[in-house]
């Protein structure tokens, strides 16, 4: 979903490029007056629904941290680590070469909508599970008493209340470590 998300962003930028610059204004006694141009209304929702359906890098890190053992879980999470920071670099650089062609802005944002669109069609058809479902018999209860099992392993003491099928969420904040993993992730 979160993918989808980026991508009806992507097609909504792409779409606000073509419209054309219309613009209205709006008188509040005690603000001013503003001026909105509708093409600037569209990119701030294609970035918006970007935003809200936002997730993907913390989704990818659960899913290499379910595939990743001890032994290979730093490693695993260097090279995510490398491979966001060559996006952060390489991106904005090969926008600003496909911008300068005789296309302008289209290009880039033509790119990131097909590399959005081929991200979901290799996520669809081609991305296994990573774990089995937490119904499962053979959960394992992670080691206790570090925050370093807390960062890289699913908490699973709350699924072990026999009081309810499902786990709740005050189960949750019950676990060790998982408020303070809140306040500094905020």
């Amino acid at each position: 979903m979160s993918n989808v998300g980026t991508s009806i962003g992507w097609l909504l930028f792409l779409f606000a490029l073509f419209l054309p610059s219309n613009s209205f204004s709006i008188h509040i006694d005690f603000l001013g007056t503003f001026v909105v141009v509708v093409p600037s209304i569209v990119l701030f929702l294609a970035r918006a629904i970007d935003g809200i359906t936002g997730g993907n890098i913390s989704i990818a890190n659960a899913y290499l941290a379910d595939l990743s053992s001890d032994a290979t879980r730093s490693k695993n999470f260097g090279k995510m680590a490398v491979s966001s920071n060559l996006g952060f670099i390489l991106g904005p650089a090969l926008a600003g070469i496909l911008g300068g062609t005789i296309y302008g802005t289209v290009l880039p944002v033509l790119a990131a909508l097909i590399l959005s669109l081929v991200t979901i069609i290799v996520i669809v058809f081609l991305l296994r599970e990573s774990k089995l479902s937490s119904s499962s018999e053979e959960m394992l209860v992670p080691e206790q008493g570090t925050i370093r099992k807390t960062f890289s392993q699913e908490c699973r003491e709350c699924y072990l209340n026999t009081s309810t099928k499902k786990p709740r969420m005050q189960n949750i904040f019950k676990l060790k470590h998982i408020s303070f993993l809140l306040v500094l992730y905020f």
